[in-house]
Formats: structure tokens, sequence, C-alpha cells
């Protein structure tokens, strides 16, 4: 894999307490628009949405560590 782009989770802070239940996932748009303009030139890319897939600190880290990307890059919040 040549660029992993992350999408880290920002429910809690964004929604305290009601992100165990209600908070929306949205679809990490921007992620989504550089991964699909790397593949366009031929990189290998991956997405890491750590909203999505609840992952905590520690997972994401372990999952990034996982998929060895020659380059990863975390989207800002």
């Amino acid at each position: 894999m040549d660029a992993l782009f992350i999408n880290p989770d920002s429910s809690a802070k964004a929604y305290q307490d009601l992100a165990k239940t209600y908070s929306a996932i949205e679809p990490p748009t921007w992620s989504l628009l550089l991964a699909e303009s790397c593949r366009s030139k031929g990189f290998d890319v991956g997405i890491l949405d750590c909203d999505a897939e609840r992952l905590t600190l520690e997972q994401s880290v372990r999952e990034t560590l996982n998929k060895a990307p020659r380059f990863s890059l975390a989207a800002a919040k």
C-alpha cells in the first residue's frame, strides 16, 4: 500500500455522551476525494475510517501499523 488516509474518530469530542448512541457517521469525503485522485495516478491507497469502525486511538494505531503504508495522513477535524 502506497498511502493510507485516516479519518479519525471525533464523535466523542463533537457529541459528548450522545456519541455512544445518537451521533451520525459522516462519510470521509476528503479522504475519498484524495484517495480517488491518487488511484487515478496508479497509486495503491486505502482509507481507515475510525469514525465508522468505532476504533479507539490504540486500535487505529494498530490497524495503521498492520497495513504498513509507505505514507499515512490523518485528516484534521
